[in-house]
């Protein structure tokens, strides 16, 4: 596995951020929009997830120490809702399954929940892909064009 380091993400992270969320390839692929996300719009929501306690946004950094991506875990619930995203030309390398894997493990230390839960595109077979690889597997409940994985224990 590629080895992926996490830094917890901050405000300056905003426009790399924002950047990505509105990369072509994340687009595609969103639930509840396929637009481009407003800067000011994006400020602020980002601003309210960082100042909450049950939600973590990561980094992803590779090797080099290049930020490639962003992991986000935030408790829904019982669940622990997780989006990812890498950039297109750092995909296909394990740096998606190792920042999974590693950012799941540190939400369950700090935060004592192991019940993920990732939407996912029916689709979206390499983010099938990567869930499957880290032992999610597909909900029974399902929705038409959306599948609900779902994770549980230590990680």
């Amino acid at each position: 596995m590629t080895a992926a380091l996490l830094r917890p993400a901050t405000i300056k992270d905003a426009n790399l951020l924002l950047k990505w969320v509105n990369e072509k390839s994340s687009l595609q692929w969103k639930q509840h929009t396929n637009n481009s996300i407003d800067p000011k719009h994006h400020r602020n929501w980002l601003s309210s997830r960082l100042s909450d306690p049950t939600c973590q946004i990561w980094i992803i950094s590779d090797a080099q120490e290049r930020a490639v991506g962003q992991v986000r875990l935030e408790l829904e619930d019982k669940d622990v809702m997780v989006d990812i995203f890498v950039a297109p030309d750092n995909r296909g390398q394990g740096i998606a399954s190792a920042a999974l894997t590693s950012a799941m493990k540190k939400f369950y230390e700090t935060c004592g929940v192991d019940k993920f839960c990732a939407i996912i595109h029916k689709n979206n077979e390499a983010s099938l892909r990567l869930f499957e690889s880290v032992g999610f597997s597909a909900d029974q409940h399902s929705k038409e064009s959306w599948l609900t994985l779902r994770s549980s224990g230590k990680k």
